[in-house]
């Protein structure tokens, strides 16, 4: 960031430097515009802002389309940037950061601001309106110094979004940031390649205008309007369309794709445009930004630039600085259909000129342009691209690739990867969805659950390539530091240890043989999957932050290493949470599991994930549909309000991925159809009985009872009379059977002997289950008179089976709690210096960036009933706080920042605290603070 007297120092330069360029441009008006220049940019300079600011705002909008204005903030992977619906990616000042931040919450920035311009020459009017005149109009969306012409259209973001993101434009692994209904009647994400296609990991998307321009349309000196005829359409008459690309794949984490689409929405035909991008990046960081070194390689249609002597005040002593660089994909056509190219590159030291002068930034980017100084020095850098015409109604493309590396051989590295993926039409390898995670806070303890939408993840490469999960955890803002880091051959952070992890069973497992510099990707040791897990390793009172990551295979054949989805701070896969005790008298939620009409014989488990979350006296349905889908699915309405809340869910084989409905979880496991037990229900048999599938016969779901008599009671399906009936218990009906005799053709049941009950299928008969007969021994004698066996088969659930929940919530119990007071207690006591838990000042919350490095004083009383009045003195019996404690009966601790009642920090000593507590009790105590 620059100082005030850099501008003054700066001012006559400029002045004589436009001086120079307004005669090479051949200006009629030069001594006015340098007169208004120079009055310009004393003013500027007069009112900068202070240390560590640039310059000011642009002078050339008007209001149209200002209240459009939005910003979002790249997180797809490792680096991290603000962007503008206007054009600035950066800008001056601390609300405009992070520029170029990498790594991802490091605090490195590389930028300072950039974005595109746009030029065109064209023909106005002379100031007295009565001659035809050559102007150069650049439009550009820069902040500092720049003209600020290009301002958002409407409909490209929620006017009402959440609170956290609001002030946000569209970005893609963000619904909430979308408009309800896009300016073209979808609602789905409208991707480059089709609606609701989105191509990276996190893309974002805006359009904006120039029409806010006034540069040329006052009575100041020459006028142009785009269209003749319609004096409300201003500047160029252009319209551009702004996307960025993002992947998460290792490959690709030091890259963001910048794609822009400019289309003439004028009536008038542009003849002479140039496109390109103007930057001012610090290498460094402020105040490390005077000593860059710039380069450009044709060859690689690439700008870049490094820190000259690899040391800055914001990095470590060892720490090396990386190399950053922009390389020029996709430029502009001609008119044989042929890329321009990179066509101008122009680097100067900051404050020679700004992007408010069009006629010098027009010179700069004329093809043919090629002026990059040797020497180290805060550099401003145009790279362009021109001529080319545009039609009323025509677009034209240009994209930009920023890569970052280590060092030149790691940046060169990125830059061909950047030109793979654009060469591949951005078909690129994309980690699996980010999971959506929920925390619920216990004592000593934090409980974590997520959903399934990421295994259901398709890679527009490898298809579903989904492998597992990888959780994180960590006590500060700071993503670098959540697990033991891993690093890679040159001994640079690579990744982290996660906490813990969970993979399919699949065969794949260990270390993926292809590696990044000596770093190989973990893919897991076959654990099985799960969705939820508890942390027992955490104090009370101790702020956490917890992400889970899903990942895929990868593949060895294509060269592909397995991808993770990124860690977002703001972002459904990462939690921030407070483990804490409940309060005082504190009883468990419960569920009462009710069959009120079931035939299934599976497990039907209601498992309290959320106890927070379980509602008092509600009753759920839980019903099964075995007909509508290919597989057997269950539905679960709320009873009580008549709310549904999980439809179809698949999840009936005991895996633990079912939905959480107020804070439950079903883990259902429906049997197959298969035998389970035989027995004698009454008599004295002793034959045993042995059961299988019928040969070439059907699997039914249904028990059966075999009664026996001392004569003649029923016939078989093919006239043989027998001395027992058949009983389908479970459908209950009567049940043809077939009696295989095997022995002496007689009515009774002997050795060997089966019985086959008979179902009608497709009105045909069809064997069901061969129950057999064995006589243990002579003795035994066969079935008879009085003898009854049962057989019984599992069954899956199906739609006749209905089940019943009832829940009651958690609550406090008054006598528990009254027993409980003497637990009551102050953390830390003594209290020396700071607790570990105490937050950082001026914390952040998760849609901010700057991470504090002081804390708040804090200690905490736990154990505490749901309503209290805590009280505290000195020794010598002066009152220091009331403080009022009213909680869920989740929650039994309270806060004191270690303020008096004056609001004046208390000294070091010993202190009494008395609690009150209504209709039970009272509880005193002490602590202790040490200097």
């Amino acid at each position: 960031m620059k100082i005030l007297c850099k501008f003054l120092i700066s001012v006559f330069s400029v002045v004589k430097f436009l001086t120079v360029q307004n005669i090479i441009a051949g200006g009629g008006m030069l001594k006015k515009f340098t007169i208004m220049v120079f009055v310009t940019l004393i003013a500027i300079s007069i009112s900068a802002g202070p240390p560590g600011q640039k310059y000011i705002k642009g002078s050339k909008i008007g209001t149209k389309g200002h209240e459009d204005r939005r910003f979002g903030i790249t997180t797809g992977n490792l680096i991290r940037t603000r962007m503008s619906n206007f054009g600035s990616i950066g800008g001056p000042g601390d609300r405009n950061k992070p520029r170029l931040e990498w790594p991802i919450y490091s605090g490195h920035e590389y930028g300072y601001e950039m974005g595109p311009m746009i030029g065109a020459e064209v023909i106005g009017k002379t100031e007295d309106g009565e001659r035809d005149t050559t102007i150069y109009i650049v439009i550009d969306g820069i902040q500092d110094g720049g003209g600020e012409e290009f301002e958002p259209l409407g409909g490209y973001a929620n006017p009402n979004p959440p609170t956290e993101w609001q002030g946000w434009f569209a970005f893609s692994d963000k619904p909430e940031t979308w408009p309800p209904v896009w300016p073209d009647g979808t609602t789905e994400w409208p991707g480059e390649f089709g609606s609701g296609i989105v191509t990276a990991d996190q893309e974002s998307y805006c359009v904006m205008t120039d029409e806010a321009c006034i540069g040329y349309q006052d009575e100041y000196g020459p006028t142009y309007y785009p269209d003749p005829n319609d004096s409300t359409l201003h500047g160029l008459g252009i319209q551009l369309s702004f996307r960025h690309y993002q992947w998460a794949a290792t490959l690709a984490e030091d890259i963001v794709f910048f794609i822009y689409e400019i289309k003439n929405i004028s009536p008038t035909r542009l003849d002479k445009v140039v496109v390109g991008v103007f930057g001012d990046f610090d290498i460094g960081g402020y105040p490390d930004y005077g000593d860059d070194c710039f380069a450009f390689d044709a060859t690689r249609n690439m700008v870049y630039t490094w820190d000259s002597d690899n040391s800055s005040v914001n990095f470590e002593q060892d720490e090396d600085i990386g190399w950053l660089g922009f390389k020029m994909l996709e430029t502009p056509k001609d008119l044989a259909g042929e890329e321009l190219g990179l066509t101008a590159v122009t680097s100067f030291v900051y404050g020679l000129a700004y992007a408010l002068q069009d006629s010098v930034m027009w010179n700069y980017m004329k093809p043919g342009t090629f002026e990059v100084p040797t020497e180290p020095m805060d550099h401003v850098t145009i790279f362009s691209s021109g001529y080319f015409s545009l039609e009323p109604g025509e677009s034209q493309r240009f994209s930009v690739a920023v890569v970052i590396g280590a060092d030149s051989a790691d940046m060169f590295e990125n830059s061909e990867v950047a030109q793979e993926i654009y060469d591949l039409g951005y078909e690129f390898t994309k980690a699996p969805d980010k999971p959506s995670l929920i925390a619920v806070p216990g004592d000593g303890k934090v409980t974590l659950y997520w959903d399934t939408r990421a295994e259901s993840s398709v890679d527009p490469v490898l298809g579903n390539d989904f492998e597992g999960y990888k959780i994180y955890k960590g006590t500060t803002r700071n993503t670098k530091n959540w697990g033991k880091p891993i690093t890679d051959a040159l001994g640079r952070q690579v990744a982290n240890v996660p906490e813990t992890q969970f993979d399919k069973i699949d065969g794949i497992s260990g270390l993926f043989p292809l590696g990044s510099n000596g770093y190989h990707f973990n893919l897991g040791s076959e654990s099985g999957l799960v969705h939820s897990w508890t942390d027992s390793n955490v104090v009370n009172g101790m702020k956490y932050y917890y992400a889970i990551t899903a990942y895929d295979t990868g593949c060895v054949d294509k060269g592909i290493l397995p991808s993770e989805s990124p860690i977002t701070l703001g972002g459904p896969n990462v939690i921030e949470v407070i483990p804490n005790a409940p309060s005082a008298g504190y009883e468990s939620p419960e569920v009462d599991l009710q069959h009120t009409r079931i035939f299934g014989t599976g497990e039907f488990i209601p498992i309290i994930i959320d106890p927070q979350k379980v509602k008092d006296g509600h009753q759920y349905k839980i019903t099964f549909d075995d007909t509508s889908n290919l597989n057997t699915t269950y539905s679960i309405v709320d009873m009580t309000d008549g709310t549904s809340l999980v439809v179809d869910c698949p999840y009936i084989h005991g895996e633990d991925a079912g939905d959480v409905f107020d804070g439950i979880r079903l883990k259902i496991i429906s049997d197959e159809i298969a035998y389970d037990s035989s027995n004698w229900l009454q008599g004295d048999c002793r034959y045993t009985v042995g059961v299988k599938p019928y040969s070439g016969g059907v699997k039914y779901p249904a028990d059966y009872e075999i009664s026996f008599f001392d004569g003649v009671v029923d016939t078989d399906i093919v006239g043989h009379l027998v001395n027992f009936k058949v009983w389908n218990v479970t459908d209950s009906v009567s049940s043809p059977f077939f009696f295989a005799n095997t022995g002496v053709p007689d009515s009774v049941v002997r050795d060997k002997d089966a019985i086959v009950p008979i179902i009608y299928q497709n009105g045909n008969l069809k064997g069901t289950w061969e129950i057999r007969f064995n006589q243990p021994d002579t003795l035994a004698t066969p079935p008879g008179d009085g003898d009854k066996l049962l057989v019984t088969i599992k069954k899956p659930f199906t739609s006749c089976d209905v089940i019943l929940l009832t829940t009651k919530a958690a609550e406090v119990n008054p006598e528990v709690a009254k027993s409980q007071l003497e637990r009551i207690a102050v953390v830390p006591n003594p209290y020396i210096v700071a607790a570990a838990w105490e937050p950082e000042i001026l914390e952040p919350t998760m849609a901010q960036q700057a991470v504090g490095t002081e804390h708040d004083r804090r200690i905490d009383f736990i154990h505490l009933p749901s309503r209290c009045t805590i009280r505290i003195y000195t020794m010598n019996g002066e009152l220091v706080k009331v403080i009022e404690h009213n909680s869920t009966v989740f929650d039994g601790t309270e806060s004191w920042n270690m303020l008096s009642k004056d609001n004046m920090e208390i000294s070091y000593g010993i202190y009494i605290y008395h609690i009150e507590v209504p209709e039970i009790g009272t509880k005193i105590g002490k602590f202790a603070v040490i200097k």
